[in-house]
């Protein structure tokens, strides 16, 4: 921090600037006008898709370039999955799960599934999807193309968090207040293996690559680098209190992480951010603050943009000059009035180019 003091005639004038801070890497924030669940992106399109649970309200089609909100059918589902291969959306809801056009968000058709679907992961090699339904403790496999259900296994314990390994083309779910993840064969849905991995329940990405999986302990500050043949936790990383959501950029070897950071995992008052993880060492290389209450995050893989979807809420500010004497504050008339504010976030999407 590099500070130039001119006293003069009884008044301070000081120029600041900080040469030590990372460059802020938000492109721009779209605000929305309900409260998002989950979202997705076809980077063959350029669209950003953002889905509500409440009724459709809160979400959007937005364009990836420019965050300008594109004509689309907002669509209730608490998550979902683009298929750049097939052209589909896959949308877990309360009715089953919704199959969309991706080109223009157009609803194609309803397929009626368990009880609760409430997670979801696809393979664009097999044009396979997986959906996590906690409700009939089972794992639905459907073709991404067609809709059609290709397959279904019933879980001993309930399934709640799925992804897939495109490399091996495996999917690994994990489960209720369980440390254990089922590995299954893409293709078959069979069993191959199961690991254990510390951490219970909570939302997963596999690199296969290196043969990382990276599995977020949900009520705590930390995610388990698991080896995905050996089940050996290789290291625990600490990220922000309650991480919520993943996503991988296998090109680049990253991992992001969004956590709440907040105090309550319920009501969350303060902002939120995303860790960024090198997927070959577990290193923690960076932590990026971003809106209060995140719930979901998504990668471009040809752009290696990253786009966080926020819920929003009232956040307590601290005072970013706090450390500015008392005595020289009273002579720059320019800076804000001491004391941490109330601000005001609202609900939407922000987009971050991470170098």
């Amino acid at each position: 921090m590099a500070v130039l003091l001119v006293v003069g005639g009884g008044t301070a004038w000081a120029w600041l600037r900080s040469r030590d801070a990372a460059p802020n890497p938000a492109l721009y924030t779209t605000t929305l006008a309900g409260t998002p669940a989950a979202l997705a992106v076809d980077g063959r399109t350029g669209r950003v898709f953002v889905t509500s649970t409440r009724g459709g309200a809160g979400g959007a089609v937005l364009d990836e370039d420019t965050g300008a909100t594109l004509a689309g059918q907002a669509i209730p589902a608490s998550a979902l999955v683009v298929d750049e291969r097939a052209g589909t959306i896959i949308a877990a809801g309360p009715a089953g799960v919704n199959m969309l056009d991706a080109a223009s968000g157009r609803y194609l058709r309803t397929i009626p599934m368990g009880v609760t679907p409430s997670a979801i992961a696809g393979d664009a090699r097999t044009e396979r999807a997986f959906v996590v339904d906690p409700g009939s403790n089972t794992v639905f496999m459907l073709d991404t193309r067609s809709g059609a259900v290709v397959g279904a296994r019933s879980m001993l314990v309930t399934p709640a968090s799925v992804t897939v390994d495109a490399t091996d083309d495996q999917a690994f779910v994990t489960t209720i207040d369980s440390p254990f993840v089922d590995v299954l064969d893409a293709r078959s849905g069979a069993l191959v293996r199961t690991l254990v991995a510390r951490a219970s329940g909570g939302p997963l990405a596999v690199d296969g690559k290196s043969g990382h999986v990276f599995v977020l302990d949900s009520g705590g500050a930390s995610v388990a680098m698991v080896d995905g043949r050996s089940g050996l936790v290789l290291r625990t990383i600490l990220v922000g209190q309650f991480p919520v959501a993943v996503a991988l950029d296998a090109r680049r070897g990253r991992v992001y992480v969004v956590s709440r950071d907040s105090a309550s995992s319920f009501n969350p008052t303060d902002t939120g951010s995303v860790s960024v993880i090198d997927t070959r060492t577990g290193g923690l290389l960076r932590t990026i603050s971003v809106g209060v209450d995140p719930v979901a995050v998504a990668v471009d893989a040809d752009s290696g943009r990253v786009f966080v979807a926020t819920r929003g809420g009232a956040s307590v500010v601290p005072d970013a000059w706090r450390w500015v004497p008392d005595w020289l504050r009273d002579r720059l008339p320019f800076l804000p009035p001491p004391g941490s504010h109330l601000r005001v976030f609202p609900s939407g999407v922000t987009a971050l180019a991470v170098p």
